[in-house]
């Protein structure tokens, strides 16, 4: 299953119009606020918020379709997010989450498998955003992103996959 999921993933980014009937890719957003150059491609399922409905160590799936990964995750969409440890968790990692609008409220920050911080500088740097956070381990930020999105908040989710298999 892993080889399968690895094989998948590695042809949608080489050839992703084979799999249009599944994902759509609508746009790449190029910005730079001076600092934080940020390319984006838009993975983006109906007009249905991305709750989650399973994760694993080889990422999530989002109402039905599988991420292979971290996943960077927003009210109406979600993103393949590049980063694959707490320390590749740096300011120019959070750029998407500081350019939506309207403004998220809150940014859960899903760790792996155990609550790890991210350093200072990016903490700071999303409060110089206007952007909360809250910092948990994986399953539990899962959690916690679903329930904000039912609530009706404006909520972003930055998430990585646990490193050790659920129970």
């Amino acid at each position: 299953e892993l080889k399968q999921a690895l094989m998948l993933s590695c042809r949608i980014k080489q050839a992703p119009w084979l799999f249009k009937r599944h994902l759509k890719i609508t746009n790449t957003r190029n910005h730079s606020d001076g600092i934080i150059p940020t390319t984006l491609n838009r993975l983006e399922v109906a007009e249905q918020a991305p709750l989650i409905s399973a994760y694993s160590t080889l990422g999530f799936t989002l109402r039905g379709v599988r991420v292979i990964g971290s996943v960077a995750l927003l009210p109406r969409g979600f993103f393949h997010w590049n980063i694959n440890q707490i320390e590749d968790m740096r300011p120019e990692a959070f750029a998407l989450f500081h350019m939506v609008v309207p403004r998220l409220e809150i940014l859960v920050i899903g760790t792996g498998s155990k609550l790890v911080f991210p350093d200072a500088i990016t903490r700071q740097f999303l409060r110089s955003k206007g952007i909360s956070i809250e910092v948990q381990d994986t399953p539990n930020a899962c959690a916690t992103f679903n329930f904000l999105l039912d609530d009706g908040r404006m909520a972003g989710a930055a998430l990585l996959p646990p490193t050790e298999p659920n129970d």
